[in-house]
């Protein structure tokens, strides 16, 4: 038997005992038609013994448990990505040297996360905007032990920030799609993280943080809540007015 001729080019590969010469294929001319059961007779084609049956709680715990803290070595990566790309990967058992560390972090601190502005920023923006203040979006501070992009910056050190009701903790009861929301508790779970399960208290001290270290840097810190800005946008521009003054 010759080669396929899909196949070739792949070196040894044959279809012997794949065909025999004259023999008639069982489906000629019956387009779309497929034996009941499909596999019956077909060698290789047996269904999983799994099939309609489900893991016991124990064996579930078990399973979970043995894939956890596993982790594919730097070498596996390494070939995976060769496979995929058919490249060696030239960075693979190198670091970077110290200044180019530092242009890898400059560049990632000018990127913008999440890359759409929060419905509480656009409104600072139209707030602003309106009244003819002229602003800047997403200004970057080396904090120290982070980057941090401030929501609107008003030169010469005016930062705004617009805190998500949800997301940042508000205290106090919120109004949110038309509906009154509880303030949220300090021992609250936030959305979980990789390495750990956040507290709202985690987020209000990280945010308390952050706050601190602007202002050690000299500037005049302005906090609003996303509800607060949509409930009462008036009281919150004459804020940032008397601020500027």
């Amino acid at each position: 038997m010759g080669k396929t001729t899909h196949n070739k080019g792949k070196k040894g590969y044959t279809n012997k005992g794949s065909f025999k010469k004259g023999q008639t294929p069982w489906n000629k001319e019956k387009k779309g038609v497929m034996p009941e059961p499909w596999n019956k007779g077909k060698k290789g084609l047996q269904t999983s013994w799994m099939k309609g049956k489900r893991h016991t709680k124990e064996s579930r715990e078990k399973i979970s448990k043995a894939g956890k803290g596993r982790k594919h070595s730097e070498d596996w990566k390494n070939k995976a990505s060769e496979r995929m790309t058919g490249k060696k990967n030239p960075f693979y058992g190198k670091k970077h040297d110290e200044p180019t560390r530092k242009i890898i972090k400059e560049k990632r601190s000018n990127q913008v996360f999440p890359r759409e502005d929060t419905k509480g920023e656009k409104i600072l923006q139209k707030l602003c905007k309106t009244a003819g203040i002229q602003f800047l979006t997403h200004k970057n501070f080396n904090l120290g032990f982070q980057w941090h992009q401030v929501d609107l910056f008003i030169k010469p050190n005016i930062c705004i920030e617009s805190y998500g009701d949800y997301w940042h903790g508000n205290p106090n009861d919120y109004k949110r799609r038309g509906k009154i929301q509880p303030g949220h508790k300090s021992d609250e779970i936030m959305p979980k993280s990789r390495n750990k399960t956040p507290t709202v208290n985690d987020k209000r001290k990280s945010d308390s943080k952050i706050t601190k270290a602007l202002i050690q840097q000299g500037n005049v810190v302005l906090t609003f809540w996303e509800s607060e800005l949509e409930e009462n946008p008036e009281k919150c521009i004459q804020k940032i007015i008397k601020a500027i003054k």
